[in-house]
């Protein structure tokens, strides 16, 4: 399974500071947090636009109406953002890879974003047209990420647990945080959880 190339530029006793490229990737909003036993509809939604279950929910050029496959990458990427109007929603997106989660905080209503990442081929030019509605197609800028990983089920309390773990190692180490924590898993949910592969992304300067 195809994932986004990155450059390792420094690491520590339990984290890599790594360099990523630009990456398009295929995206939905869903209220509610991004951790927990939520996101079915979500990644259906998107894993229907790839062509997971069948015919793909797309229309791209020069193919046949029933759409273009495309091939399934890791990580899948969620964040969580509190919920803005519609003049104020940032272009801010989440890392990709994993599933990648960021937490508002409490107290406000929050929103999610569950994300694929496209195979390299493609660009924001080129990428099948979603039939849904619901999903869109977005380009992640370059970023420069703290990461940790980790095995098992990626629950809200040990995903905090590693964030809070990462945050320290970078701060310990001199970087400066910038943005919101994003949470990235790299298998399916019918893996077993030992099996399990993921990992607490940090944008750093």
């Amino acid at each position: 399974m195809e994932q986004p190339e990155y450059k390792v530029v420094s690491s520590g006793t339990d984290y890599e500071v790594r360099e990523y490229p630009p990456a398009v990737v295929a995206e939905v909003k869903y209220e509610g947090a991004a951790y927990g036993s939520n996101q079915s509809d979500p990644f259906r939604t998107l894993a229907k636009y790839i062509g997971v279950f069948g015919s793909p929910e797309n229309e791209s050029k020069g193919k046949p109406a029933s759409g273009e496959k495309i091939a399934m990458t890791a990580p899948v990427i969620t964040e969580t953002t509190e919920s803005k109007s519609e003049s104020q929603e940032s272009e801010k997106i989440a890392m990709t890879a994993p599933v990648i989660t960021a937490d508002s905080g409490s107290g406000s209503k929050k929103e999610s974003i569950m994300q694929f990442v496209l195979p390299a081929k493609y660009t924001l030019e080129n990428a099948p047209k979603p039939k849904d509605p619901r999903v869109s197609i977005k380009e992640l800028p370059a970023r420069k990420l703290g990461v940790i990983k980790f095995s098992g089920n990626a629950t809200e309390e040990l995903t905090a647990q590693k964030e809070k773990q990462l945050r320290e190692a970078l701060e310990k180490a001199g970087l400066t945080i910038i943005g919101t924590p994003t949470l990235a898993r790299y298998n399916p949910p019918f893996i077993l959880n030992f099996l399990k592969t993921n990992e607490v992304f940090l944008p750093v300067e």
